[in-house]
């Protein structure tokens, strides 16, 4: 198996309060889920014979720079980013599982989408990236915003709720949504009082959360609904306390469930009783648990973003590069926050590289498999695309 490592951004400068740990938490967990799921993979002699996955993480922050950047060096094969050249001589590129965000996932499908890698998101719900002539090789292991507007029209339906406020992140993607979003809500009988998009540039949170705080606090609608990427759940978080007490009800679409969940114990929740959130089901993932609870400081070390992950969550010190055990606060406390449940984010990036794993067995057992044993090339490194026309078939289940 190929060595794997995490190509990490430049890290941020910690901040007090319990929103940086939830994130290297989050992130700490979702990087051991995938080196699970793939030595869970190799260890399977009938899912993928004679074949063994390697893996490149990269960690981006959310930042689109640092996506490009790491994406460049994935398909280069190493440190230097050289368009349409491959440093590597093994390891070759099979497809791609990213990203959580929409706009990421739209960067990487329309940036890299010439070279015909199969690329399979497990959090981009745009539907813009449905239309299969613009994005032939992108997939999705989450539904697109098209169901969250049908859930959301049936649940203002059920309740007689007919009157109501939208506030959504500034971002391109989102526009095309929030247009569907208006539709079903309009079809189905009810009215919007108003439309906010916030900004989602630090520079002005905080004229932000005022400025929406005021719309909303104003208005006669009495039911909020939050639409947002994912990386902007937490600014859902400071305008709903920004509000203070009003008498809303907020219908939440986006993923949520991580932040009040994983914080529960360490931030104030009241302003959110009697919010209605809209979430994918989560299931737990055989083994996953034992696997992070029996986790050391002294495994996979490797991989560049989970030695930083034990730096901030066990509060460890570090001399010249080397991380002193000595020093880690690895009590109990830490590992219920790391492990007590599969959060969102892991089990669906599980689900997107079992799909990858299952759509690679359906290629194994196709024509183009036998075409590109007898031409002498390995697992789709000279064609990636054919591996495409197999994936179509296995997601045909996850019909948008």
């Amino acid at each position: 198996m190929r060595p794997p490592f995490w190509k990490m951004a430049a890290p941020r400068e910690k901040t007090d309060g319990p929103r940086e740990d939830r994130a290297y938490q989050e992130k700490y967990q979702t990087a051991l889920t995938v080196l699970f799921a793939i030595e869970e993979i190799n260890r399977n002699e009938d899912l993928l014979p004679n074949i063994t996955l390697g893996i490149h993480l990269f960690e981006s922050f959310m930042n689109e720079a640092e996506t490009l950047k790491g994406y460049m060096e994935i398909l280069s094969g190493g440190r230097y980013q050289i368009p349409n050249y491959k440093c590597a001589s093994q390891g070759h590129l099979v497809a791609v599982v990213g990203f959580a965000s929409s706009v990421l996932s739209l960067l990487v499908a329309n940036t890299f989408g010439i070279y015909g890698y199969p690329q399979i998101s497990y959090g981009a719900t745009d539907p813009h990236l449905s239309n299969k002539l613009i994005f032939p090789y992108f997939y999705r292991t989450v539904p697109s915003s098209v169901h969250l507007s049908n859930a959301l029209s049936s649940v203002l339906k059920h309740f007689g709720w007919t009157w109501v406020g939208i506030v959504y992140s500034n971002v391109e993607s989102n526009e095309n949504a929030i247009q569907m979003l208006k539709s079903s809500i309009i079809t189905q009988g009810s009215c919007i009082e108003f439309t906010e998009k916030f900004l989602g540039s630090t520079n002005y949170w905080i004229p932000e959360y005022k400025r929406i705080a005021k719309v909303i606090s104003e208005s006669s609608a009495t039911i909020i609904v939050f639409w947002a990427d994912l990386e902007f759940t937490s600014n859902l978080y400071m305008l709903v306390h920004t509000l203070a007490r009003t008498e809303k009800v907020w219908i939440i679409l986006t993923d949520i469930y991580h932040l009040l969940i994983t914080n529960k114990d360490v931030v104030d929740l009241r302003p959110f009783h009697g919010t209605l959130a809209i979430q994918m089901k989560t299931l737990e993932i055989p083994g996953l648990m034992p696997f992070l609870w029996n986790i050391t400081l002294d495994q996979y070390t490797f991989c560049n973003f989970i030695f930083l992950c034990k730096i901030v969550l066990y509060e460890c010190k570090i001399v010249d590069g080397k991380l002193l055990h000595h020093t880690c606060k690895h009590d109990e406390a830490k590992k219920i926050l790391m492990g007590a449940e599969t959060l969102v984010e892991s089990y669906r990036v599980y689900n997107a590289i079992y799909a990858l794993a299952h759509a690679l067995h359906m290629f194994m057992a196709s024509k183009y498999w036998k075409e590109s044993q007898i031409e002498g090339a390995s697992l789709s490194y000279e064609h990636p695309w054919k591996v495409t026309r197999v994936t179509r078939l296995l997601f045909v289940y996850h019909s948008e």
